[in-house]
């Protein structure tokens, strides 16, 4: 048997191109008339979750992309589903398994390797196998995994942030630097176009193309040189698409070479030789490592072209004499040029100054004196020494200002005032020399040397600066520094505040240059630049304000994570990043974010942790916005908005709306029929919530079925139903999601059908006292065993004897048509036969009356009085109407009186009464139940009773134990001879109106009884299996033990 059903699995593989080699008892795949699979049939005890799983796949799937999951159904809840363990087979040939792989344990499917579109289907068949089962069971089924087309993935950068550095001078249209992003995506979906998302202003010099290239429209020129930010959207084509996005950082740099000074100031004598060095001007690359720059200088304005420049030294020399009648000094115009670039050029300015030298005038027609500035008043500076004979002295055109005088004999040249070569370096005058045979004149010209005597000044030291570039080396401002005097060389330090030694003092030519030497690490500096000339020293107080030019931004917009529900607080869900480019304190990030009952945010890292156990169940999404901002003052910020996707994991167990279930369902009914839908529902997500509900109990298998799929309770078919032997039937019903499995109950009740004849319950034979007059002899009674009786009851008598009886046909009471005497044996006996009809069915039952002799009769018809004695026992119920009784009538009777009562539940006693003509004490008997079973009923009055009763007002319903006397032979011994046939009959129209108003009472009564009863066993069930399950069932409408005790 077990190779037969190894046989027919390997044919269902085979059937799906797959061969598979076991040794174990395996499941069974069938198939229907289609051949398709069907459901999988357990040969064990192990059954997979589902008929056939299916799942797709994208195209462009990375390794470790998860697929999905294969799962067991677990509904038994004793056994350890622990040792289950899951296999992928496929074909030998096949290239399926190259790309997936199941995991063992968790039954989770994964991409192992790209490309898994090299098929379109990818089909496998998947087992499962309880190693923990003696047996060792296999469940298996159909596996398909469909590869799709999709948009699955965002553009993805390959860099974080792009850096470029370009030329002012560059053509139009150059491409600066292209960006690219990767998208996993296949075909359209994966394709990447580009977008400038902020184009005016000063951007607008920039455009980027759909391939990501960034080029600049128009040329820089040098009035754009500085810093620009672009932001490049990377856009896929998927519908619909999706996004992300990059910053681009593009420095337009003056790359021109630079003069080591702004201006340069040479000497040179009056005298020198043509070709004769007069000084070097020096310049460097834009980039100071560059050492090999190619550079050349020339001189683009020397007027009177007196001087010429080497090219590659910048050796400035004489080119021609000097014009003595040009002046004292010349101006020239130096330009530096990279060779090969048109634009890389800049100019300084280059003064030479002329010294003449009186030893080239014999005639003394010009005179140079150098005299220091602080000469005291009336200092001899010169002496005019002739040998011929001299007249007078005297200065020609002499100014005001002038300090000096000339002895107009002695020739002597003196000072008048103090001098300041700060105010006045040079005098130029005429002194003229006369005599009798001698005129002459002499051009003096009078150079003040410097003393140092004045402190260095700051030109232009300011008290606040807004600097922006904080790359290192970059100039915060240059301080133009003077001094009146020229001996000395200025010396420049930052005297205080250089926090770090952060900010540097590089000397040039005119002042110092303060720049940026370190990377910056506060966002203000107050400092004091000093400038020392070796005798005084200045200072310049400078506060330099770093700008926080730049706004932090986030790596991305927007930040999406998944996160499992109940995760323990503190679990980090994602971190977010942003970046400043500005440095030190202004490029310090730090994040935030508004209150948040379920995360926060690490203001340093970025880090999102939980600070609650998250309950998808409640809310499976949080959207909430970050803040970055940095340390300026004041902030600036960026924001980003994060969502998070709480995922589900199996937390919660199925449960059941509308507890307890209540349905019906008609007997005898062989078709299957719809008797009630159980529904239960699972807060967990589809991935857990696949409810499969079954009936606990097989005793009631073979009459119930339910859909494990959508909880439809069944009759099943080819069984029917008998409410005569099972009225009701209370079902446990159970719903799984493979992991909990949840109890409930379904009570249903079989309703009637009229399926059951009508019987006879009455007695078969009556006995009457002689000599009783027309009376009542017995009542007709049937019963039926269905709820209802089949329709409308009448009776009628047949047989011979029928003439002396007659028979109510809707009450069934058999009465005397005449007095009845006592004949011999023999002749006492009449023979007759009801005939019921109710509804379709009409039933016979021979009846025997007897005629008893009656020696009493006189004694009894003559008494007059009756008197009921109550025993004074508690009873709590209502007593049936009096319907006979061995009592004589009274004329004037127009009402029945009735005894009210409660039957006891033990102890029957008499009811006892007493006839005062005769002095005899009579017992009456009550009927508790059914008309079948007779019991002694102590029966206490509640009130008086009229003293004369009639005979047919004073009779219970039923039979004496004691005397085992019947209400027929009760009957019998009325006398009612003095009531006519109408009236009669209305009085027993009027007892049959009361019978059957106690029975309706008591009908009402046990169906209480019955809910209750239901109700009661249902919250027992309950509560026994959440005290064994430790869970709460929940709390009963009612106290169980008021229950009990109405029970």
């Amino acid at each position: 048997m077990l190779t037969f059903l190894f046989m027919i699995v390997h044919i269902s593989l085979f059937t799906h191109g797959i061969a598979v080699s076991t040794s174990r008892q395996v499941d069974l795949v069938t198939q229907d008339g289609s051949g398709s699979e069907g459901t999988v049939s357990s040969i064990s005890e192990i059954r997979l979750s589902s008929k056939r799983f299916n799942f797709t796949v994208p195209a462009s799937a990375e390794p470790g992309y998860t697929v999905g999951r294969v799962t067991i159904l677990q509904d038994d809840l004793s056994r350890d589903y622990s040792g289950v363990t899951f296999k992928l087979i496929t074909k030998d040939d096949s290239l399926s398994k190259d790309y997936f792989y199941l995991e063992p344990k968790t039954g989770v499917i994964r991409v192992i390797k790209a490309g898994v579109d090299v098929m379109d289907t990818h089909l496998f068949i998947v087992t499962a196998v309880d190693s923990n089962s003696p047996t060792s069971p296999v469940a298996l089924t159909v596996l398909t995994i469909y590869v799709v087309e999709g948009n699955f993935y965002s553009p993805v950068f390959t860099k974080m942030r792009y850096r470029a550095i370009v030329a002012f001078e560059v053509d139009k249209g150059t491409t600066i630097l292209t960006v690219r992003a990767t998208d996993k995506d296949h075909g359209e979906n994966g394709m990447v176009t580009y977008t400038l998302l902020n184009p005016l202003h000063r951007n607008n010099i920039f455009r980027c193309k759909r391939n990501g290239e960034i080029a600049n429209k128009k040329v820089f020129g040098v009035d754009r040189i500085g810093d620009y930010t672009l932001i490049i959207e990377g856009t896929d084509g998927g519908n619909p698409p999706k996004s992300s996005r990059t910053k681009v950082k593009i420095k337009v740099y003056d790359v021109r070479p630079r003069f080591l000074s702004t201006n340069y100031t040479f000497t040179i004598s009056e005298t020198e030789q043509v070709g004769s060095k007069i000084g070097v001007v020096a310049a460097t690359s834009w980039q100071p490592s560059d050492e090999k720059a190619n550079i050349s200088y020339s001189i683009v304005f020397d007027e009177g072209n007196y001087f010429k420049i080497n090219k590659s030294s910048g050796e400035i020399s004489l080119a021609r004499p000097l014009d003595s009648d040009f002046g004292s000094s010349y101006r020239l115009v130096v330009r530096v040029q990279e060779i090969g670039f048109a634009l890389r050029t800049k100019d300084t300015i280059v003064t030479v100054g002329v010294i003449y030298d009186p030893a080239q005038n014999p005639t003394n027609s010009f005179t140079n004196i150098s005299i220091p500035e602080d000469i005291p008043i009336d200092s001899q500076i010169y002496k005019f020494d002739y040998n011929m004979e001299v007249l007078s002295y005297s200065i020609l055109n002499s100014s005001v200002d002038l300090p000096f005088m000339v002895g107009k004999e002695s020739g002597v040249v003196f000072t008048t005032s103090l001098l300041d070569k700060e105010r006045t370096s040079i005098y130029l005058f005429k002194v003229q020399i006369e005599g009798e045979s001698f005129y002459k004149t002499v051009d003096m010209r009078v150079l003040i040397r410097d003393v140092n005597d004045n402190k260095p000044v700051f030109e232009n030291c300011q008290a606040k600066i807004q600097h922006q570039d904080t790359t290192v080396g970059a100039e915060v401002i240059r301080l133009i520094v003077t001094d009146a005097d020229i001996l000395g060389d200025l010396s420049y330090y930052i005297k205080s505040g250089n926090i770090g030694n952060v900010i540097k003092a590089i000397e040039y030519k005119n002042g110092v240059s303060i720049a940026i030497g370190k990377e910056i690490e506060l966002r203000q500096y107050d400092i004091e630049v000093a400038a020392s000339d070796g005798t005084f020293v200045s200072v310049c107080n400078i506060s330099i304000d770093i700008v926080n030019r730049n706004t932090p931004l986030f790596d991305d917009w927007m930040y999406n994570a998944l996160i499992h529900e109940e995760q323990p607080i503190g679990k980090q869900v994602l971190q977010v990043h942003a970046t400043d480019d500005d440095v030190g304190e202004n490029g310090l990030v730090t994040y935030s974010m508004n209150f948040n009952p379920y995360f926060d945010i690490d203001q340093s890292t970025g880090e999102i942790f939980t600070i609650v156990n998250l309950d998808r169940e409640k809310l499976d999404r949080h959207t909430f916005n970050v803040t970055a901002s940095d340390g300026g003052r004041p902030p600036r910020q960026s924001w980003a908005t994060v969502t998070v996707l709480v995922l589900d994991i199996n937390d919660n167990r199925p449960r059941f709306l509308n507890l307890p279930y209540f349905g019906e369902v008609q007997e005898n009914s062989n078709t299957s029929v719809s008797i009630i839908t159980v529904e239960a529902i699972d807060d967990d997500n589809h991935t857990f919530a696949g409810i499969t509900y079954a009936l606990r109990d097989d005793r009631f298998s073979i009459y119930f079925v339910i859909d494990k799929k959508t909880g439809e309770v069944k009759s099943r078919q080819g069984y029917s139903l008998d409410r005569e032997l099972t009225p009701e039937f209370s079902l446990v019903v159970s719903a799984s999601d493979g992991t909990y499995i949840t109890m409930g109950s379904i009570h249903i009740t079989v309703t009637d059908v009229d399926d059951n004849p009508p019987r006879f319950i009455s007695p078969t034979q009556y006995k009457i006292q002689e000599n009783g007059g027309i009376g009542v002899v017995g009542r007709v009674l049937l019963s039926d065993p269905d709820v209802e009786m089949s329709g409308p009851v009448s009776f009628r008598l047949t047989k011979p004897d029928s003439k002396f009886f007659s028979i109510n046909t809707t009450t069934g009471v058999l009465s005397t048509k005449r007095n009845m005497r006592y004949r011999s044996k023999n002749k006492n006996v009449y023979r007759l036969e009801v005939v019921a009809t109710c509804g379709r069915y009409t039933i016979r039952q021979p009846l025997l009356t007897y005629i008893i002799r009656n020696e009493t009769s006189e004694t009894a018809t003559s008494a007059k009085a009756l008197t009921l004695r109550n025993k004074n026992v508690s009873l709590k119920t209502t007593v049936y109407p009096i319907t006979s009784a061995s009592l004589p009538l009274k004329d004037d009777v127009t009402e029945i009186p009735a005894l009210t009562y409660t039957p006891p539940l033990v102890s029957p006693a008499s009811l006892e009464y007493t006839n005062t003509t005769t002095a005899t004490t009579q017992m009456f008997i009550d009927m508790q139940t059914t008309p079948a079973a007779y019991q002694e009923t102590d029966v206490p009055v509640t009130e008086p009773l009229m003293e004369n009763i009639t005979s047919t007002s004073a009779a219970l319903l039923g039979l004496n134990t004691r005397n085992k006397t019947s209400i027929p032979d009760a009957m019998s011994h009325c006398s009612c001879d003095s009531y006519s046939d109408e009236e009669r009959e209305l009085t027993m129209k009027i007892l049959q109106v009361k019978l059957e108003t106690q029975e309706t009472e008591l009908r009402v009564r046990q169906m209480e009884r019955r809910v209750t009863n239901m109700k009661l066993r249902y919250w027992t069930q309950q509560i026994k299996i959440a005290e064994e399950r430790q869970i709460d069932c929940g709390t009963p409408p009612f106290k169980l033990q008021d229950v009990r005790g109405d029970i």
